[in-house]
């Protein structure tokens, strides 16, 4: 608000203003959020903000139309740069030479973001016999013991691979172990452990070697038998929870600090490939171990999207939370919301008391009237929690009382929600915003809470609720069956991830997927043209925007019919924004399909849609 204002008439470029903000987040040392949410705060403050598309043929860009820089603003000193804001970046970059970062750059670049790996791992429990159990004859009890030391080492040596955001080599690891390849676990261990200390500079005395290691591997006769035990795979899975629970707390020690995109997307990546490369890694194991691997696996890749989600979430709403005009506007419109009509549809599902709904009424309207920053309503959200849950902290049924609270949670703030969308309120998305961001946190919040309640970790309550996709079943069955080289590449992703991921842990060029990076403003590069068609007043609506074939199964004589249109890259050359024209009126001159599609194609389009046939003209 400083820097600009409202005027008609005028118009500013989106990469402009997202290039000063970039400049001012430099000039404070902060981390500034992607375009797309900066786009959300700028019309979240300037509420009737206009989108247009200006410029000469082939280089029309988007603008911000309705608003201008002060004539007093700093931002009118900023050199030209400003302008041309990827400028510098074509200059130094060649095309198709993408730039590399190495871990010891990425890890350097993220140090202060990051927590750090413990300095006394906990006593794991080492595995042991149940009594009464009959070993077979080719393994020994010196065979269970090289097992249980050997792994402990080689989870010690995930977690430092981690801390060093040294992604790559967590496959490394899981392939020393279960395949015998490269160095031992024991090795590996200390190698990494060393370089951890040479990279912090410190006095950290080295992990003592686990009662009973050895410097050698574990035969595959030996383990693969010994997979087999139930008492085992339940073993393993306990390590595999206490591992990653502090893999969690090593790349995401604060959910709401503010932390580089770029390691979002590492995090996300490494989150999104695992499971791939980590089945690559156990081929030929037995399907049942896999599958419990799986499933600690999958518990925390989801916890790690989550927390990377609600770290976004929180830096966007960040903005919004700390400006005062905004913050008046949401008191305004909720101070409109019927409450009262509110609680009584409320109650009849949720059965909460007219008096809790109305203190927490009371409450949250008090916090916005103080205008608290991020961490004030974090502060806030955790009292509401603490109050509500107190009367069952040391019951039995505390888990069960606080998923309650979650869905009563949730209703009641799509109730509010509902009444702020009748009413028109102007600072809709600004609510739409922050309650998202609540909702993620409350989530967040009970999650800890059952887990403190249970003395376990906040990762194990989310396994509990995990059941491997049919897809993920059908891959442990074909990693059982295969016999793992070095030379060949992990397995296809499933169709639980995006087709396309690369097949290692973290690549430093892969910028992510629809699925694990965040959606970004929308760029003319990538724009396809709109399939939203009306015929005989039907609508014919794109589908699966990843693609340039789009699908519509439309009724037909009782039957259904399958019917698929090509759609080519929207061609600005051929029409030109001009100053006055909105980003609506241009939209619904171009060309709906393309120009390739003959007549008959387009007859028999609208023949399947209405049902008649279309008479040749």
């Amino acid at each position: 608000m400083a820097n600009y204002e409202v005027a008609d008439g005028v118009s500013l470029p989106r990469c402009l203003m997202y290039s000063h903000y970039k400049q001012h987040c430099r000039e404070h040392k902060l981390e500034p959020v992607n375009a797309a949410s900066f786009g959300k705060i700028i019309r979240s403050i300037f509420i009737n903000l206009k989108t247009r598309r200006l410029g000469t043929r082939g280089n029309s860009k988007y603008h911000y139309y309705g608003i201008r820089i002060k004539n007093d603003s700093i931002l009118n000193s900023y050199g030209e740069e400003f302008s041309h804001p990827n400028r510098s970046k074509q200059i130094s970059i060649q095309p198709n030479q993408p730039e590399t970062v190495s871990c010891t750059e990425n890890y350097e670049n993220h140090i202060k973001f990051i927590g750090v790996p413990p300095k006394v791992f906990p006593k794991f429990q080492p595995l042991k016999i149940p009594e009464g159990f009959d070993l077979p004859e080719a393994i020994t009890v010196e065979d269970v013991e090289h097992f249980s030391s050997s792994y402990l080492n080689h989870c010690v040596g995930i977690v430092y691979a981690v801390g060093l955001l040294n992604f790559p080599e967590v496959e490394g690891l899981w392939q020393s172990f279960w395949q015998g390849v490269g160095l031992t676990s024991k090795a590996y261990k200390n190698k990494l452990c060393k370089e951890y200390r040479k990279r912090e500079d410190s006095s950290q005395d080295e992990q003592e070697d686990i009662a009973g290691s050895e410097d050698k591997h574990v035969p595959k006769e030996v383990l693969h038998p010994m997979c087999e035990f139930e008492w085992v795979q339940e073993w393993v899975k306990v390590i595999d929870y206490s591992v990653y629970q502090m893999l969690i707390d090593i790349v995401m020690p604060d959910v709401l600090h503010p932390i580089p995109g770029s390691l979002t997307q590492m995090i996300r990546n490494f989150a999104k490939n695992m499971e791939t490369v980590m089945l690559h890694a156990l081929s030929g194991l037995p399907v049942k171990f896999l599958q419990a691997k799986c499933v600690a696996a999958n518990a925390f890749a989801q916890t790690l999207r989550r927390y990377t989600s609600l770290n976004h979430l929180a830096q966007a709403a960040r903005a919004v939370l700390q400006n005062s005009h905004q913050i008046s506007q949401m008191l305004a419109d909720l101070n409109r919301v019927d409450f009262t009509n509110v609680q009584e549809q409320a109650s009849w599902v949720c059965g909460c008391s007219d008096a809790a709904v109305a203190e927490l009424e009371k409450s949250f309207k008090g916090a916005l009237e103080q205008q608290q920053g991020l961490e004030g309503w974090a502060a806030w959200l955790k009292n509401v929690v603490d109050q509500r849950l107190a009367p069952f902290t040391n019951k039995p049924e505390f888990p069960q009382h606080a998923k309650y609270f979650l869905l009563n949670w949730s209703f009641y703030c799509s109730m509010v929600i509902r009444d702020l969308t009748l009413r028109s309120a102007a600072s809709f998305g600004s609510f739409h915003l922050i309650r998202l961001l609540y909702d993620e946190y409350m989530y967040y919040l009970v999650e800890q809470r059952v887990a403190k309640f249970r003395n376990t970790d906040p990762v194990v309550v989310m396994g509990e609720c995990i059941t491997l996709h049919q897809t993920m079943i059908k891959k442990c069955e074909e990693a059982s069956k295969q016999v793992f080289s070095e030379h060949t590449q992990p397995m296809e992703p499933s169709s639980l991830s995006t087709p396309g991921n690369t097949s290692s842990l973290y690549d430093p060029n892969d910028q992510g997927d629809d699925d694990d990076s965040f959606d970004s403003e929308d760029d003319d590069s990538h724009q396809l043209t709109s399939l939203d068609t009306v015929v005989s007043g039907k609508t014919i609506p794109y589908l699966n925007k990843d693609s340039k074939t789009y699908s519509k199964t439309a009724p037909r004589a009782g039957s259904h019919e399958h019917v698929q249109v090509k759609v080519e890259p929207r061609d600005h050359s051929n029409s030109a924004f001009n100053f006055d024209e909105t980003e609506e009126e241009h939209t619904a001159k171009r060309p709906c399909v393309s120009n390739s599609m003959d007549e008959a194609t387009t007859r028999l389009i609208m023949s399947r849609v209405t049902g008649h046939a279309v008479p040749v003209t």
